[in-house]
């Protein structure tokens, strides 16, 4: 089979560093760490519609950025682990006027990712490691700007990522040591979970390949989700109705 062969170029807009995008209809709300944290925006034809503009004033770690169709919701996470969130609206008014304090989970955020709930809160997700292992953490912001408590979504493991499908949340990570000596089960765990973010199921969806790691999770059409993973040199796939 001959390969897709794509067109155009990279454009560099920016210096900086863990950017995050969304796209918010015909345009894309970025957010990336450089002298300080920038918030700005892009055409689809890679032009710049709105200049950087500062979010916080040094350069934040891991940001994760959501759009819920009026606002952008951004969390973004300084050098001490502290984890923080505002909004932005297209116009670049952030709101509240000083960030929210989400507090310090004690991880790196690694692999942060927002998505919006079927209640219109902003649902972050990333994840840490510590000397006693690995975890998968988050917090939500309502539409009142109001935060939730520290949510441990995952116990030992890695890579969480989710997505919302009808009234229904989907989370899926990576669990076990990804350590080279480390043996099976290496597993791939997916978690439905209702608008309140309560688990309704639990599948284990890989559980003997040391090398399974990085799902990603989709919405599907009629409802239930599809979730990829990589798999030692493989791809994997696997698709799940709404009930699960």
């Amino acid at each position: 089979n001959a390969a897709l062969v794509l067109s155009g170029n990279g454009k560099a807009f920016g210096t900086g560093i863990l950017p995050s995008v969304v796209g918010a209809g015909s345009y894309y709300g970025v957010v990336y760490g450089a002298d300080k944290t920038y918030f700005a925006q892009l055409n689809q034809n890679n032009t710049v519609k709105l200049a950087k503009t500062e979010l916080a004033p040094s350069a934040m770690w891991h940001s994760a950025i959501g759009w819920d169709g009026t606002n952008f919701g951004i969390y973004y996470m300084d050098t001490t682990g502290e984890v923080f969130f505002r909004r932005a609206t297209p116009a670049a008014a952030f709101s509240p006027a000083n960030a929210i304090d989400l507090g310090h989970p004690n991880g790196s955020g690694q692999d942060s990712n927002v998505i919006l709930t079927p209640s219109k809160s902003f649902y972050y997700m990333a994840w840490g490691g510590y000397a006693t292992g690995n975890w998968g953490y988050g917090y939500t912001v309502d539409t009142n700007n109001t935060a939730s408590a520290y949510i441990t979504q995952v116990n030992a493991g890695r890579f969480p990522n989710a997505a919302v499908s009808g009234t229904n949340i989907g989370v899926v990570w990576h669990a076990g040591d990804l350590s080279g000596n480390a043996a099976p089960p290496q597993t791939i765990e997916f978690s439905l979970r209702n608008s309140s973010d309560v688990e309704t199921k639990h599948v284990q969806l890989r559980t003997s390949d040391f090398s399974s790691r990085k799902p990603i999770i989709a919405p599907r059409a009629g409802g239930g989700f599809g979730i990829i993973w990589s798999e030692s040199t493989g791809i994997s796939f696997q698709e799940f109705n709404a009930s699960g």
